[in-house]
């Protein structure tokens, strides 16, 4: 079940399905869409957490080198294990 909020510009937005596609098919990050829309930063990755239902889950931040690792599971366990 996909939310919407009334106070999510990207929830609002007129092309939220076409949005919603490039962030997923990562066409572009959470951060360069805030630029484009000229959203404050944040929007479009908290709707992407908490407003796609279940089509997005990555929670991972674009600009980590830990999230975008292609090992992130071993680190973070490494990490958790101590």
């Amino acid at each position: 079940m996909v939310k919407t909020r009334k106070h999510c510009k990207l929830c609002q937005s007129a092309d939220r399905e076409q949005l919603e596609e490039r962030l997923v098919a990562i066409q572009i990050t959470p951060d360069e869409l805030d630029i484009e829309m000229d959203w404050p930063s944040g929007v479009s990755a908290r709707h992407l957490r908490n407003h796609m239902g279940g089509e997005f889950n990555d929670e991972s931040n674009p600009k980590c080198k830990l999230c975008t690792a292609p090992n992130r599971e071993e680190l973070e366990l490494a990490l958790h294990d101590g």
